[in-house]
C-alpha cells in the first residue's frame, strides 16, 4: 500500500512540474501570430504615430472627445474611410490579431499588425468592437 501511494505522489509531482514548465514556456515564447496577446487588456491612444497616420479624430458633439479611428469589419487606414471609433484612453480587450500589407504613398510596402478589440461596460456587455492599428495601442 505504501508503495502505491509513493508512486501516485511521484506521478502527481511529475504532472505538476510539467504544468509549471508548460506555463513558463508559453509565457516566455510569446506564441505565434500574436496569440500571446489575445485576451490582453490594452489602451487605445492617440500618440504621435497614430495621429501622423490619420488614425485620430474628435467627436463633433459637445464636449468634443479625442477618439481612435478604425474599421468595424476589417482594418482601415485610409483617411475619411473609417467606420468605427473608440474614445482614446479606453481600456479594451484584444480578441484577434492579424497582419496586413500596407503601401506608402511612394510605393514602399510594409506589414502592420491590427487588433480586433472589444470595449465592454462594467457588467461585461460589449459596447463596441472594431479593428485598430497596432501603432494606436498601448500594451501593458
Amino acid at each position: 500500500m505504501r508503495r502505491v501511494i509513493t508512486w501516485i505522489l511521484w506521478i502527481l509531482l511529475i504532472v505538476a512540474l510539467a504544468a509549471v514548465v508548460y506555463f513558463v514556456w508559453t509565457r516566455l515564447s510569446g506564441g505565434e501570430n500574436g496569440e500571446s496577446v489575445i485576451g490582453t487588456m490594452v489602451t487605445l491612444e492617440c500618440n504621435s504615430e497614430c495621429a501622423d497616420r490619420g488614425q485620430c479624430g474628435t467627436t463633433q458633439d459637445a464636449p468634443q472627445v479625442e477618439v481612435v479611428l478604425g474599421g468595424l469589419d476589417a482594418p482601415i487606414v485610409e483617411r475619411d474611410q473609417h467606420d468605427r471609433y473608440i474614445v482614446a484612453g479606453a481600456p479594451v480587450e484584444i480578441k484577434e490579431i492579424r497582419s496586413e500589407r500596407l503601401e506608402q504613398t511612394g510605393g514602399k510596402q510594409f506589414d502592420e499588425e491590427f487588433a480586433r478589440v472589444e470595449l465592454r461596460d462594467t457588467i461585461g456587455g460589449i459596447l463596441k468592437t472594431g479593428w485598430f492599428a497596432d501603432w494606436c495601442i498601448r500594451y501593458p
